[in-house]
């Protein structure tokens, strides 16, 4: 069901955040590898708030392409 609820909240530009797991359920998360789908949180004040922030890779540097993009780079 986690797994249909973030399929349709990415359909929408959305995401799942999941908060205060208990053990046995993020043991369960783990065995059944989709514990990396999904943050998790202490709880539920964090886990809101993360949706606030801006994700880690949005600081970094663009990558540029190795090759000409243009005519013009390409004569140069």
């Amino acid at each position: 069901m986690l797994l249909h609820c973030l399929e349709e909240a990415m359909k929408r530009n959305g995401d799942i955040k999941l908060a205060a797991v208990p053990p046995a359920v993020a043991e369960i998360l783990e065995l059944t590898k989709v514990d990396s789908l999904f943050e998790a949180f202490d709880n539920p004040t964090d886990a809101v708030s993360s949706f606030y922030q801006f994700p880690a890779y949005a600081f970094q540097p663009a990558l540029q392409p190795d090759y000409p993009t243009s005519a013009s780079e390409s004569a140069a």
